[in-house]
Formats: structure tokens, sequence, C-alpha cells
């Protein structure tokens, strides 16, 4: 049976799949505000890892299974927080005052690129896992959001408004060579990279 969740509450944010298969973690509104819960696949064992008064949103494993990014405003504003899988050691990555959004870890771990306003405007960081020395990759006056890794860690694809509208660009994991990939009239959005079976 492909429906393994089932209650009366919305259960949102595409669920995602841990590394070895064998769990998901997704968002639910079933204890009043959005939390995060994780499950295994077949759908039993379904814990809240979050608690919290606050929403808590857009989760992500880490590429070995052992931690968890996730959205909240718990601290008043949009954070990046990290966990282990077990809902332990929540900690604030990027804390600061500014909308911190959109997490996505590199493949092998060791750092997380993300959306900050902390310049005013929508930019591209990157930061390794304990949230040190973050680096800002984009510096226009134009949105710039949505950032994701390429399977090697050697690309960035993001979406950006810098032409008008939203386009999806790509550019190396140091900010470098930013290229805009879809350059036409239409709004273009929500970009990531598919490894290929054999791959």
């Amino acid at each position: 049976d492909p429906k393994i969740l089932s209650n009366n509450h919305v259960d949102l944010f595409p669920a995602q799949i841990s590394p070895d298969g064998l769990q998901v973690v997704f968002v639910s509104s079933r204890d009043i505000n959005h939390e995060i819960y994780l499950m295994d696949i077949d759908g039993s064992n379904e814990t809240n890892l979050t608690k919290h008064d606050i929403r808590d949103v857009n989760p992500q494993f880490s590429p070995d299974g052992s931690k968890i990014t996730f959205e909240t405003s718990r601290d008043g504003n949009g954070e990046i927080y990290i966990m282990q899988t077990n809902g332990y050691l929540q900690r604030n990555l990027t804390n600061n005052i500014a909308l911190d959004v959109s997490p996505h870890f590199s493949p092998d771990g060791s750092k997380i690129v993300f959306e900050s306003k902390r310049d005013g405007n929508h930019e591209i960081y990157i930061t390794s896992t304990e949230g040190n020395h973050p680096v800002r990759l984009t510096n226009n006056t134009a949105f710039d959001g949505h950032p994701r890794f390429s399977p090697d860690g050697s690309l960035i694809v993001f979406e950006s408004i810098r032409d008008g509208n939203k386009e999806i660009y790509v550019m190396k994991s140091d900010g470098s060579d930013q290229i805009n990939l879809t350059n036409n009239s239409e709004w273009d959005s929500l970009p990531q990279f598919q490894k290929l079976f054999g791959d």
C-alpha cells in the first residue's frame, strides 16, 4: 500500500527517504503546529523529533543518515538547525537576526548551502556543519535562493531573479562561474540535480 500515512492532519513537505532506505523524515501538523517526524519505511514507529511550539519544516538527511537539518522560527526568525536523527542535540547553525532557509547538505556531509537575507536581500551562503564562518556565494541586488549541490559536490544549482524573472543558474561550489541555464521569459524555479542510475 503506497499510502503509509493515514491521519486527519496535514502531512507535508516531500518526505525524504534516509540514505540506507529504512526511514522517512517528514513534516506533520498533527501536534497543532508543524513538526518534524521520523518513521520506518513501512509507516511504523512514527516519532516526533522536534516537539516545539514553533513550526519546524523542510527536513533533510545528511548523506550518511546520522543528522537532519531543518528550518525553524523558534528563535524569532527563520534559522537553520541541525540535529541527530533521533532528535537529540538540536542546535542553531545560522543564529542571526535575518531569515535563513532552504538548507542542503554537500554530498560529503561537511558543508551546508542555504539561502539567507542577512545582507538585505536573498543570497546564497555556504557553511560548515558546525555553522562556522559562513561564506556568501552570490552578491547582487536580486533574489538568489533554493541552492542544491550536484552529486559530486562541485556545482550548486539555484534560482535567481537577477535577469528580471526567475531563472535557473549554476555555479561552482566556491561561487565562481555563475551561468544562466534557462534564459527565457518564463518563470523557472525549484532546481535540483538528479543522480541517474548507473552513475
